[in-house]
């Protein structure tokens, strides 16, 4: 099967994604079987979840489908972790009120990134790399940096500004320069001073026509979501020179933290409490620091 330029073999199971190798075994101790009672849905990860192909939504229903007819039409629990709740939120945000009503029992998301992380728009502006490593060079951070614009998905997951507990408001910096202090309402600032107007206007679009998470619309199934905190998270960052027209800027000198699972602000996936119209159950998970965002798929550290 053909998929947004990649061939899926295997859907609904879990080839090529090692990545669940942990949290598979585990179900699979507790009685799941891959393939007649635990699936996966793959999708196109450089894509937001608005502009995935129509055969997504199509696939995903239809799995849905075979899984509760062939369970003696149990009600179906979706669970996806770090960019998949996001695809998730925009599934169930396609179906009608009847299907949810008959085929969903409960929508799992597990340190879900609804509210943006700061690494994203770093890595947009400094090519530094998801894990806040320092590339070997400027010339391998321009390069990472210029992939990233490439990718649709990039501006979808930057800092969301708003006035709510959960978001990002005009009194937190996330970049400072000498002269200049930057928040989640000042992309336009951020991104004239930067040069790159042209990626300025494909950001507006992303994120703020998104259908999905812009006001973040009640999935309309109850809802129960993980996070990870007391894991020092990339909040925002210091540069140690303004930024230029057509310079590219050297790697922040200073870095400032907020509780998290090391990749993602808790506020982030706190941002579900502010869903209308469904029950949304949170529930903090402190873990080894060592673990990062990974932990949220273990069992390891304590509950609240």
């Amino acid at each position: 099967m053909a998929f947004n330029g990649y061939s899926i073999l295997d859907y609904g199971g879990f080839d090529g994604t090692p990545a669940f190798a942990g949290i598979m075994k585990n179900f699979e101790l507790a009685g799941w079987i891959i393939g007649e009672s635990l699936f996966s849905v793959p999708y196109d990860w450089r894509l937001p979840a608005f502009a995935q192909s129509d055969e997504f939504f199509t696939n995903f229903t239809a799995l849905v489908e075979r899984a509760y007819g062939s369970n003696g039409n149990r009600k179906v629990v979706i669970m996806g972790a770090s960019f998949g709740p996001q695809f998730v939120l925009g599934f169930l945000h396609r179906q009608s009120q009847a299907w949810k009503d008959k085929y969903i029992e409960m929508f799992v998301a597990i340190s879900p990134v609804w509210g943006g992380a700061y690494l994203a728009l770093e890595d947009y502006i400094a090519g530094i790399g998801n894990t806040g490593l320092q590339p070997p060079s400027k010339f391998a951070a321009r390069m990472g940096a210029t992939e990233i614009q490439d990718l649709p998905i990039s501006t979808w997951m930057f800092p969301r500004g708003g006035v709510s507990n959960n978001t990002w408001h005009a009194s937190d910096p996330i970049i400072q320069t000498p002269t200049r202090t930057y928040s989640a309402l000042d992309y336009d600032e951020l991104f004239n001073d930067l040069g790159l107007a042209d990626e300025l206007k494909k950001m507006l679009t992303v994120t703020r026509t998104d259908p999905d998470l812009f006001d973040l619309a009640p999935p309309l199934v109850d809802t129960f979501v993980t996070y990870g905190t007391q894991v020092p998270t990339n909040f925002g960052a210091k540069f140690a020179s303004d930024f230029k027209h057509g310079v590219f800027p050297d790697a922040p000198t200073q870095t400032f933290n907020v509780s998290g699972d090391g990749l993602v602000d808790y506020r982030s996936s706190r941002r579900g409490l502010e869903v209308r119209g469904v029950t949304v159950v949170l529930v903090e998970h402190w873990h080894n620091p060592s673990i990062a965002i990974s932990g949220c798929y273990s069992t390891a550290g304590d509950y609240n």
